[in-house]
């Protein structure tokens, strides 16, 4: 009690001394700031200008420390009075001025560029600093009260020493420098005084805390406006998360939690690169990327034209590497499905495909989108989709998302696409494929939100081609130089540098040009107003004839200049003064005048070009009446007025461009990555030229990037690489499922279920144990691999939770070696708990898993073995289905005999059946149907056509499609009836109904028959070409055909379209009573419309054939034909045709001729047989 009473006093003590301090601080604070009556005019500027009303500080955010430094110098030659005493964060401080007009000078340089390694790597309109005048209470200049403050706070306090440095328990820090004051020698009152009244504050120095340090709290008044939240975002990537004690709700629950405690990312430690061994002993790099598609943090970026190539995307695939395919090639579905099938036949199988849609194509995404959803849910190995050109809206985005997540895209997105709007708000400026500018400061400002999401793996497309150039952004070091933590990229994309590769189908003559290219560093991509200068008159001026190409460009020129001098005439210093270009005609010598032009601006040769500065010589350069510029500007919409031809496609097929001249073509390539580019048809993986080893492009990247983090990370000790099975994601840890019992006996771990049923996911992740192997692979695996496509896998739901089962997993060095699953066999009825329903075996000598699924039936375990392969070397999917041969296997014995070996079949071999003996029991058993009785007797030699080894198809997928029945000629069997109907709605037919009959036996009652029997057919198109005269005069001598218009007689070339209905009556099984042919002639327009111009009419009794029908199958082109029937099957049956009760009743009489009828009447019939039979029902 009474340590409890000293405590209490002792806080009581201390918080009247607090209060004491403070007070006397605030008071000796407001005294000595000055209050001054500003004019009106200063504040009427002041809140026009947007800043408010006036207050005694100045702050100034977006603008380098250095910089703002020089501008304090300037003003304070006039005012003596500004000085910087906050310093929040990296480009944020405040300046305490004497009266706010001390700004001005500030506001002048608002436009003013970043220097130093911002410059191109910023967009302009963040490149710009911000200035505002929010505090009410300024701190105090040293220089203003030189220690009059702090005398008078001493005075009030009575010169009594609050604390002393001991009574310190925690650390305090300085605010100027960071120091911990309870090492403090002198006086702890009079630092605090100081710090508050004269040291200015930095505060990212005061809150550089330990290595250690995981949390801080702010009880500031600020709640979500204050210092913590601006802390916060300082220690961004430190590991240090802040909390906020006033911020109601959110705040006070995280502070007084003992459970769950959050903890914040150190950027460098979670997202930086390590290495990897897998089990066949290969060092790979270690990156979420990598972790992501098992694959190298090096991928190819989808460009025009050379990832459209099959060829090219294929080896990039086969080499080991992501790549995108470019979907701007692709102007149809069918082009793109065509394309899809072309790669998967040239590269193994499981690889999987990325398209790269071009969003901005409106017509071009329409299409790709869905139909890559579609092929993705048809099993086609499809892994990712790329928007590309053009950043779609937040709204359109989660559409796109959801539409890929219903196809079956596996992962999970983010809820908050706050990075996507960042991206937008940057006007989708990036870089990319060939270069990197405008790329530092989006990712700047938006590195911190795209790593909340532990699902988007950050690749950067640098425009670099080697991987001295990509070290440091995998590493993070490349935003130091931003003085901002180190920001470690997941991976890295390469365009400009495999242009040149092997297997690229650039020409050989641009990838000649491509590397004799000098190529440059990053810091020379961009250019100052001096250097463009010359640059414009090398082009457009002739030196050795001295002239210009054309007036107009002079004055183009001259427009230029003068706008360049608007822009530095007053930077160093004076009133106005005459421009040094009071007429054009100057320039009609032009080197010497630029020259003398740059020196009288010296700044211009230090300044880059401003963006109004670049849109405004866009905008003289295409100024009507000017003759156009002999170099292309800019790349944007109006290419082709620059450039004259669309000369993209010409890199890759150089024999059509005029004289073959690659100088002609316009190639696309970066500036930093064409420097790599030292040697063409270098291979984008290894290969051997008489054996010896070349290193492939991207190997080599991989290779060097591996090798400078084998010396950092583990010091070149390749032993200290630790050592896994397979490049997967992470296994997360696994919490025990409740309900779930464990039980562990010698190397057998038994999980035994209640009849409490724990969640699907928690259970198969708790059962796949936490380390990458064969196991977790078959259970974690959203997808296998069967065939060349990709189907959900279905161990998931084999081993998915039930009531009472139990799992027993037998462990050898730490791997399961054997999995058992016992009980839960059925899905109703009673349960036998010690029934072994599944069972798991792992070879590790030849990475082969066999599943046996074992059936209860009748008490008897009857087994279905499966087969999987586990492909460690294809982590994106590392289980294969090996299927159709067991499959195939299973079936050999059932069909054919447990005995029976399947043997290795020729598909082009003749099978043939054991002699089968016929019964008429046999007969009578098969429901009185001798026709289909014969699938029995030729069963076995139709079933071994399936099993050919080059008939590579799944049993469990075949379906009975027909089976065709034809009666040889000679063979009288009985009479076939053929109906024929059709559903009508409304009058219209929707639906046509065929039915078929056979009455066996033999009929003798022909004359009947034959005279009734008819046939009327709507014959096919025919397409005749008459070629020449001579078949123009054969047709016109044909008496049946009759031409409409004498005036415009048949020409040769003409192709004419025969439309016709035959109607044929029989005398006997050889010759017809009669034959009439009635139809129309047609010949197709501009409009591609059938127009009628003949007429054909045609009756003869007592002929052999139909003379029409015969002489337009004689004369027509077969491949042009629409459709034609076979005359040996028309010779063989003949149809009897009967309207009976809205339905045409065929009947089909076959009496062993050749020939074709058709009766009236089912009194009489032949026998007879239809040639094919697709239905036989007893009658």
């Amino acid at each position: 009690m009474y340590r409890e009473l000293y405590r209490r006093r002792v806080v009581v003590a201390n918080a009247l001394k607090a209060l004491r301090w403070l007070f006397f601080m605030g008071l000796r604070g407001q005294q000595a700031f000055p209050v001054l009556a500003l004019e009106p005019s200063i504040v009427e500027d002041v809140v026009e200008g947007g800043e408010g009303t006036s207050t005694p500080m100045l702050t100034v955010a977006g603008l380098p420390r250095k910089d703002l430094e020089s501008h304090i110098a300037k003003t304070n030659k006039h005012l003596s009075d500004l000085a910087v005493q906050r310093a929040e964060g990296l480009r944020r401080d405040w300046a305490t001025p004497r009266a706010v007009r001390v700004g001005d000078e500030l506001e002048e340089g608002q436009g003013a560029e970043w220097p130093g390694p911002e410059q191109g790597a910023v967009l302009p309109e963040e490149a710009c600093f911000r200035c505002s005048f929010p505090r009410r209470r300024g701190f105090v200049p040293q220089r203003v009260t030189p220690g009059r403050d702090r005398q008078s706070v001493r005075e009030d306090l009575k010169s009594e020493e609050l604390w002393s440095p001991s009574d310190l328990v925690v650390s305090v820090y300085n605010t100027e420098d960071g120091s911990d004051m309870r090492e403090l020698k002198t006086s702890l009152t009079r630092s605090l005084c100081n710090q508050v009244f004269t040291q200015p504050i930095h505060w990212l120095k005061a809150t550089d805390f330990p290595e250690t340090a995981t949390h801080a709290i702010d009880f500031g008044s600020g709640g979500i406006s204050g210092i913590g939240p601006m802390t916060a975002r300082n220690l961004d990537g430190r590991g240090v998360r802040v909390i906020v004690a006033r911020d109601k709700g959110k705040g006070d629950a995280e502070l007084y939690s003992v459970q769950g405690v959050k903890y914040e990312q150190l950027w460098v430690k979670k997202w930086s690169l390590s290495l990897v061994k897998t089990s066949n002993g290969r060092i790979h790099i270690d990156a979420p990327f990598t972790r992501l598609l098992g694959k190298p943090p090096i991928m190819v970026a989808g460009m025009m034209p050379t990832t459209v190539k099959a060829g090219f995307v294929s080896a990039v695939l086969s080499a080991g590497y992501h790549v995108e395919l470019a979907g701007g090639g692709h102007y149809s579905p069918a082009a793109l499905r065509a394309k899809v099938t072309e790669i998967q036949s040239k590269i193994p199988a499981g690889v999987s495909l990325t398209l790269n849609a071009l969003y901005i194509n409106p017509r071009q995404f329409g299409f790709q989108s869905p139909l890559w959803q579609e092929m993705r849910k048809e099993g086609l190995p499809i892994e990712g989709f790329c928007v590309a050109a053009d950043i779609p809206t937040t709204e359109k985005a989660a559409k796109i998302i959801e539409s890929l997540a219903s196809a079956g895209a596996s992962g999970t997105f983010p809820s908050s696409l706050a990075p996507l709007t960042a991206s937008n708000k940057f006007n989708g400026c990036a870089g990319g494929h060939h270069s990197c500018e405008d790329f530092h400061q989006p990712i700047l400002s938006t590195y911190s939100s795209i790593r909340q999401h532990s699902n988007i793996s950050l690749v950067g497309g640098f425009g670099f081609g080697g991987a001295d150039d990509l070290w440091p952004y995998l590493t993070g070091d490349w935003s130091k130089e931003y003085g901002v933590r180190p920001m470690p990229f997941d991976g890295s994309l390469f365009a400009s540098r495999v242009i040149v590769a092997k297997e690229a189908h650039t020409c050989s003559s641009v990838k000649d040009l491509i590397v004799t290219a000098s190529g440059g560093d990053d810091a020379k991509w961009e250019g100052t107003y001096a250097k463009h200068g010359p640059a414009l008159v090398r082009f457009m001026y002739v030196a050795h004839e001295e002239c210009w190409v054309n007036l107009s460009l002079r004055n183009m020129m001259g427009d230029w200049l003068r706008r360049i001098e608007e822009q530095f005439a007053g930077v160093n210093g004076g009133g106005p003064k005459a421009s040094i270009l009071p007429s054009f005609s100057l320039l009609d010598k032009p080197d010497a005048f630029v020259q003398e032009f740059f020196k009288a601006y010296p700044l211009a040769t230090e300044q880059l070009l401003a963006s109004e500065d670049q849109a405004y010589f866009l905008t003289i350069v295409q100024r009507p009446g000017q003759k156009l510029v002999r170099f292309i500007p800019i790349l944007d919409a109006m290419f082709e007025v620059w450039f004259k031809m669309d000369s993209l496609w010409a890199a890759e097929d150089i024999e059509a461009v005029f004289h073959q001249d690659p100088q002609r073509v316009c190639i696309l390539q970066g500036p930093v990555a064409v420097k790599h580019s030292e040697v063409k048809d270098k291979p984008i993986n290894g290969s051997e030229v008489k054996d010896k080893p070349i290193n492939g492009m991207l190997n080599n990247i991989t290779s060097i990037l591996a090798d400078k983090l084998l010396q950092c990370l583990y010091g070149s000790d390749k032993s200290k690489v630790p050592v896994i099975d397979y490049l997967g994601t992470k296994p997360g840890d696994t919490s025990p499922v409740p309900g779930v019992q464990i039980a562990q006996q010698g190397d057998d771990v038994a999980l035994s279920m209640s009849s409490v049923v724990p969640d699907k996911a928690a259970w198969l992740q708790f059962l796949a144990v936490t380390e990458l192997n064969w196991w977790h692979a078959l259970l974690s695996s959203v997808n296998i691999v069967r065939g060349h496509s990709y189907v959900d896998n279905p161990l998931r739901c084999l081993f998915a939770p039930r009531k009472n089962q139990k799992v027993v997993l037998t462990v050898d060095g730490g791997v399961p070696a054997k999995v058992m699953l016992f009980g839960a066999a059925r899905s109703h009825g009673a349960h036998n708990g010690q029934f072994k329903a599944v069972e798991v075996t792992y070879d590790a000598a030849c990475c082969a898993i066999d599943v046996t699924i074992f059936e209860n039936c009748r008490n008897t375990s009857v087994p279905l073995n499966l087969k999987f392969q586990y492909e460690p070397s294809q982590p994106y999917v590392p289980i294969y289905e090996v299927r159709n041969d067991l499959i195939k296997d299973f079936y050999w014995c059932l069909w054919f005999g447990d005995n029976e070996v399947m043997p290795q079949l020729d598909v082009r071999e003749t099978f043939y059946s054991p002699e089968v003996t016929i019964t008429a029991a046999d007969i009578e058993t098969f429901c009185g149907v001798p026709m289909d009785f014969a699938i029995v007797t030729d069963w076995q030699a139709i079933m071994k056509t399936i099993f050919s080894a080059s008939v590579d198809g799944d049993l469990l997928k075949l379906v009975h499609l027909s089976n065709g029945f034809k009666i040889v000629p000679g063979s009288n069997v009985g009479k076939t009836v053929k109906a024929q109907g059709y559903v009508t709605v409304d009058g219209k037919p929707v639906i046509e109904v065929s039915s078929a009959f056979l009455y066996r036996g033999r009929f003798n009652n022909y004359e009947n028959i034959y005279e009734n029997t008819f046939e009327t057919v709507e014959e096919p198109d025919y397409l005749i070409e008459l070629n020449n005269d001579a078949a123009v005069g054969v047709l016109q001598f044909k008496e049946w055909f009759k031409w409409d218009d004498e005036t415009k007689p048949l020409q040769a070339g003409t192709g004419l379209i025969f439309r016709l209905k035959s109607e044929v009556t029989y005398k006997d099984k050889v010759n017809y009573r009669s034959v009439s042919v009635a139809g129309d002639a047609f010949v197709r327009n501009q409009f591609k419309r059938l127009v009628k111009v003949g007429l054909v009419e045609f009756e003869r009794d007592d002929c052999q054939c139909n003379p029409v029908v015969t002489y337009l199958q004689c004369t027509i082109n077969p491949s042009r034909i629409s459709k034609m029937f076979n005359d040996a099957a028309l010779r063989e049956v003949v149809d009897t045709i009967l309207h009976c009760t809205g339905c045409l009743l065929e009947i089909v009489n076959y009496m062993g001729s050749n020939s074709h009828r058709r009766v009236n009447n089912t009194s009489s019939a032949a026998s007879s047989c239809r040639g094919e039979l697709r239905c036989c029902t007893q009658l």
